[in-house]
C-alpha cells in the first residue's frame, strides 16, 4: 500500500483562541448553561430525578452527556449568548420553529438552538436510542426519529411543564437534520464497525497489523466518508481498551445499565515509536482528524493532539522527540505500538473525579486508574541492553513500578479544552 506523506493527510486546524493554543476557562458560557439547565430541569421534574440517577450511579454529571439545549429566542438569550462566547453556526433542521443554532468555539459546552416557541428541550448524547428505552423500560419507542443504524436518531423521554428531555444518537454527523440514509449505507456501516473490531493488531513477520488498519480506515472512508469511518473506528477502539482495561469495565457496566454508553468520553492517548508515528498520524487523518496544539511531555517525549471536528473526538498521538526512547519509546518496547496489540495508552472520560475516585477505586481524586501489565524480567533486561528503555524505567520496574493503560476522569465544567500533561490521561511508565 503507498503511503502517503503526513502532510497530505493531516491538516491543520485553524486555532480558535487567536493564536498560541491559549485554550482558557470560559465562565460565562459556563453561567449560562447552568441557568438554563436549572430552569429546564424545574420544568422537567423526570430529569431531575434521571439526573440523580446519572450522579449516582456514574459519577457524572447530566451535563456531561448534554449536546443541545433548545430555549425560546429572546432578545435577553441573544444577548447572553454574544457575551457567552457563543457564534451562529449553519446547520439543518427538523423543526419548522427553529431557525438559529449556536456554538461556543472556545470551550466545551452544548450547543444551543432558538426557537420561536415557549418550549425548552434538552438533547442527551447516547451511543444508542434502542439501549436507552429498553434498560431503562420505557414507553414511547414508536416516536423514535430516524431509521435504526441511521447516522442521527432522537426521542423524546421525559416531558414537563413546556419542556421535554429527548435522547440523539448522532454517528459522524452533528447537524440537526434526519436525512434519510439507504439501507445499504447502514448495513455498509455496520459491516465497517466489524471490519475495525476484528482488525488485525499483530506486527511480525508475515503480518502488517498497520497496513491491515490502513487498508480498513481507507475502505470505510472512501464508502462511508471520513466521518461516519471515524465514528465507527473510535467505538471499536473505546470498546477494545475497555476489554482490557478494569475500572473501565466498571464504568462501562454502570453507564450501559442507564442506557448512556460512552459520549462522554474526552481523549484518548496513544503511543507510538519514531519510525511508524508517520502512519499512525495518517491513519487519523484519513478519519477526518486535524491537528491541535502539541506539547513536551517531559524532555524526551512529544504529544500531538488531534480532533474529529464532526464526531467531536480527539486523540494524542505521544511519540519520542529524540533518539532516546522516553516515555513512549519505552512503552512501544514493551508493550508495542498503541494502535496494535497494546492498545491506546490511555483513556479519559468527562465527569466528576471527586465522585468517580471512591466508587471506581481511582487512586486520588481526578488520578488515573492503571491496569497493570506484568513485564518479564528478562524483555525488560534484554530492552534496557539494546539501549530501547533506559535505566530509571529499568528499576523502577524491578521494584515493582506498574506499567499499563490509564484511565482517567476529567471535569471540563468550565468548558476548558486545554489538553495538559495533567489533564493527559498518561502516566510515566514504571511509576
Amino acid at each position: 500500500m503507498t503511503i502517503h506523506p503526513t502532510t497530505e493527510l493531516l491538516q491543520t486546524m485553524d486555532d480558535p483562541t487567536g493564536g498560541g493554543w491559549a485554550w482558557a476557562p470560559q465562565p460565562e458560557a459556563r453561567r449560562l448553561v447552568e441557568e438554563l439547565m436549572l430552569v429546564f430541569l424545574e420544568r422537567c421534574p423526570d430529569s431531575t430525578a434521571f439526573g440523580e440517577r446519572i450522579i449516582n450511579e456514574t459519577g457524572t454529571h447530566i451535563t456531561d452527556w448534554v449536546g443541545v439545549i433548545l430555549t425560546p429566542d429572546t432578545p435577553e438569550t441573544r444577548e447572553r449568548l454574544e457575551q457567552a462566547g457563543y457564534t451562529p453556526r449553519t446547520t439543518e433542521f427538523v423543526d419548522e420553529d427553529i431557525h438559529y443554532a449556536f456554538e461556543q468555539k472556545l470551550g466545551i459546552f452544548p450547543d444551543i438552538l432558538l426557537t420561536e416557541s415557549d418550549r425548552m428541550s434538552v438533547g442527551l448524547r447516547v451511543e444508542s436510542i434502542a439501549d436507552f428505552f429498553a434498560v431503562n423500560q420505557l414507553s414511547g419507542f414508536d416516536s423514535i426519529q430516524g431509521e435504526p443504524l441511521a447516522r442521527a436518531r432522537w426521542a423524546p423521554v421525559y416531558s414537563g411543564e413546556r419542556a421535554a428531555l429527548w435522547v440523539m444518537e448522532r454517528h459522524g454527523y452533528n447537524g440537526y437534520h434526519l436525512a434519510f440514509e439507504p439501507a445499504e449505507h447502514r448495513i455498509a456501516a455496520t459491516h465497517h464497525f466489524e471490519r475495525f473490531r476484528t482488525r488485525a493488531r499483530c506486527y511480525h513477520k508475515g503480518c502488517d497489523g498497520l497496513e491491515d488498519a490502513e487498508r480498513a480506515v481507507a475502505a470505510a472512508a472512501d464508502e462511508l466518508g471520513e466521518h461516519w469511518a471515524a465514528d465507527c473506528f473510535m467505538r471499536a477502539e473505546r470498546e477494545y481498551f475497555i476489554r482490557a482495561h478494569g475500572t473501565a469495565r466498571a464504568l462501562d457496566t454502570r453507564q450501559r445499565n442507564l442506557g448512556l454508553g460512552w459520549k462522554n468520553a474526552d481523549h484518548m492517548v496513544y503511543a507510538a515509536g519514531r519510525a511508524r508515528l508517520p502512519r499512525t498520524l495518517d491513519v487519523f487523518g484519513r478519519l477526518g482528524f486535524v491537528q491541535r496544539e502539541s506539547f513536551d511531555l517531559g524532555p524526551r517525549d512529544t504529544a500531538r493532539v488531534l480532533a474529529q471536528p464532526v464526531t467531536g473526538d480527539v486523540v494524542v498521538i505521544v511519540s519520542p522527540s529524540t533518539d532516546q526512547p522516553g516515555q513512549a519509546g519505552s512503552w512501544v518496547t514493551l508493550l508495542g505500538e498503541s494502535l496494535l496489540a497494546s492498545g491506546p495508552a490511555g483513556m479519559a472520560v468527562r465527569g466528576d473525579p471527586a465522585a468517580m475516585s471512591g466508587s471506581l477505586n481511582l487512586h486520588n481524586a481526578g488520578a488515573c486508574s492503571i491496569d497493570q501489565r506484568l513485564i518479564p524480567d528478562e524483555t525488560v533486561a534484554a530492552a534496557l541492553a539494546d539501549g530501547r528503555v533506559d535505566e530509571g524505567l529499568a528499576a523502577s520496574l524491578r521494584s515493582g513500578g506498574i506499567l499499563g493503560p490509564a484511565f482517567r476522569a476529567v471535569c471540563r465544567s468550565d468548558g476548558c479544552a486545554a489538553m495538559t500533561p495533567d489533564r493527559l490521561a498518561w502516566r510515566v511508565p514504571g511509576t
